[in-house]
């Protein structure tokens, strides 16, 4: 899949994109009854701050699982990750983080491809930003 799409955090407003894989589904361990369990194969990302033009990369880790509900037709997830380095002020940006997240699917062409809205909030730890305290963001 490839994501794209605008948000906003404590360090300004920021367009993101990213790519990601998702394998098939396996054994429901973690997810509610009900729905699909998908393991993340490998997911990375990088937030474009819109004043400065900063890029800040992060990545998810691997194995982490979302939840797919056939009957809503929505996706959810609880997703781990990192952040690692960047251009400008985030070159050396490190921390861990968690983004916690839902995705609805209104639409799927001929092909079965979907067309999704998504909306997730990424919480953490970003260190090693130049010009700031290290922080919770």
């Amino acid at each position: 899949a490839v994501f794209t799409g605008i948000g906003n955090s404590n360090r300004g407003r920021f367009i993101f994109t990213g790519e990601g894989e998702f394998g098939e589904p396996v054994n429901n361990t973690t997810c509610p009854t009900g729905t699909l369990e998908y393991p993340l194969v490998q997911n990375t990302n990088v937030f474009f701050f819109q004043a400065t033009g900063e890029q800040l990369n992060f990545t998810y880790t691997p194995g982490a699982v979302g939840c797919f509900d056939p009957v809503a037709f929505e996706f959810t997830w609880r997703l781990p990750g990192v952040f690692n380095g960047g251009t400008g002020r985030f070159a050396h940006a490190t921390g861990v983080f968690e983004d916690d997240g839902v995705a609805t699917y209104p639409a799927k062409d001929s092909n079965v491809y979907t067309y999704n809205a998504f909306v997730g909030t990424i919480t953490g730890t970003l260190k090693g930003v130049k010009g700031s305290k290290d922080s919770q963001d």
